[in-house]
């Protein structure tokens, strides 16, 4: 009996510490899934929100994904390309490398995901 106990003591002990890090791999499987199936309208709405928090309306392709107007895939992935162009040419001119950079914030933010989602989408059709 004490045997099973502790087994169900250290089963118990892995499910609590566990258990936060399989949530938020479920949350983001379940994000990528929406990436993939969502509308270029509502993901251009979502990389508006992400230009808003990030401060980057200051670049003039962010005017774009601000606009929120119909968008086709392929059309959206190269005004998100432009985007991205100018956030990165300004860590050239600033020297910026690392976490201080755009890059980073790029990625730590969610555009390259949006990127990648919609290049798979685009590679997905002409197949």
């Amino acid at each position: 009996m004490p045997v099973f106990l502790l087994v169900l003591g250290v089963g118990a002990a892995v499910l609590v510490w566990k258990a936060p890090f399989w949530a938020a791999e479920r949350r983001q499987r379940r994000h990528l899934a929406w990436l993939r199936t969502a509308s270029a309208d509502d993901l251009d709405v979502h990389l508006a929100g992400l230009v808003r928090h990030a401060g980057w309306e200051r670049f003039e392709p962010a005017r774009a994904l601000l606009d929120n107007r119909g968008w086709t895939d392929a059309a959206l992935l190269d005004a998100l390309e432009s985007f991205v162009k100018d956030v990165l040419q300004e860590d050239v001119t600033t020297g910026r490398r690392g976490r201080e950079s755009n890059e980073f914030d790029l990625y730590d933010a969610g555009f390259v995901a949006v990127r990648e989602a919609l290049e798979g989408r685009i590679r997905d059709r002409s197949n």
